[in-house]
């Protein structure tokens, strides 16, 4: 049998992200777990993307079926809801990421996963029918969504950096999702009546639609690839609205003495600020570009990632290794 040779270089794309995951640094049970989830929920999107299902005898030929394609899609949801659910429940600061105040890529995760939610229920044959009595349009309506959830899900990834670590990783996820959704827009096969007169849009599976569905998806790829560079990244996790004010924050100085101090107290040489972190970053001050939240992630995750920095012993991931309460606060609150 012959191998189609866009579904083979797809195939080796999703494997060399998932083999990302084989060089991260690991933490523990609970947040390891939880990570290989999440990953397993995107690999299934691109999977969903790159090998939809098809009419028979189509070009190139079908590799899901139905029901299969169906059984992805609710594997990658149920990846998703236990990438949350371990997270919620075995890193408490995670819990304050669930207002509207969260980044603006942990809102990109949460509206990702309900979306998936609704592409699995909407699909089942009964209900599909009662809602739409055009399947073009049904189709049309079913991809454009899931081009949605795949490019939010992957903004989600790769700001995050737990695997997508540095302009190689960011790139990699980035461009392996992007070539995803084109995938969808392979032409009809060429024995399909008129096809061959028509022009790219017509001969599309999608038809009519084509341009619009075409249009979602240039979105969710400009979005994708916008969350490549590192400012992107940065902002991406900025939060929307005010945040509350910060969860306890120990940060042991006394592993840190490798590291120049100036790296974060950068006003102490360009005479840019003469307070605290705090007073500039959580201020309305225009010339600020980046908050405290996204600029403290960014310093830890620029050092704690990957497998090389597990010498270091330092921590590759896990909310409450940097968020609690410091031994002299737990004392004075003990003393109370």
């Amino acid at each position: 049998m012959r191998v189609d040779p866009w579904y083979a270089a797809a195939g080796g794309a999703a494997l060399a992200c998932a083999a990302v995951a084989a060089a991260a640094a690991w933490v523990g049970p609970a947040w390891d777990l939880a990570q290989l989830a999440g990953l397993g929920a995107l690999i299934g999107c691109l999977l969903l993307s790159a090998a939809p299902v098809r009419p028979r005898r189509a070009s190139p030929p079908m590799l899901l079926t139905v029901a299969r394609h169906a059984w992805i899609g609710w594997s990658a949801l149920a990846l998703a809801a236990v990438h949350a659910a371990i997270l919620l429940l075995a890193e408490p600061p995670t819990r304050s990421y669930l207002s509207a105040a969260a980044p603006a890529h942990q809102l990109a995760a949460i509206a990702a996963m309900v979306l998936l939610a609704v592409l699995c229920a909407s699909a089942y044959a009964r209900g599909r029918r009662r809602l739409f009595a055009d399947h073009r349009v049904f189709q049309a309506l079913h991809v454009g969504v899931a081009c949605t959830v795949l490019g939010l899900a992957t903004m989600h990834v790769v700001v995050s950096g737990r695997y997508a670590h540095g302009l190689a990783g960011r790139l990699l996820f980035a461009a392996t999702a992007v070539a995803a959704t084109a995938m969808l827009f392979r032409a009809r096969r060429p024995g399909d009546i008129g096809a061959r007169n028509e022009g790219w849009a017509e001969a599309s599976a999608f038809g009519r639609h084509s341009r619009r569905v075409a249009a979602v998806a240039a979105l969710a790829a400009t979005g994708m690839l916008a969350a490549v560079p590192g400012r992107g990244a940065l902002a991406l996790r900025e939060p929307l609205l005010e945040r509350p004010p910060l969860l306890p924050l120990s940060f042991p100085h006394a592993r840190h003495t490798a590291v120049n101090c100036v790296r974060c107290h950068h006003n102490y040489v360009d005479q840019r600020g003469f307070d605290t972190c705090l007073h500039c970053h959580r201020s309305a001050r225009a010339h600020i570009a980046v908050g405290a939240e996204a600029r403290f992630h960014d310093f830890c995750l620029s050092c704690h990632r990957g497998a090389a920095i597990e010498a270091r012993r330092g921590p590759a991931g896990g909310c409450v290794v940097c968020h609690r309460e410091s031994r002299a606060e737990q004392a004075l609150a003990g003393a109370g």
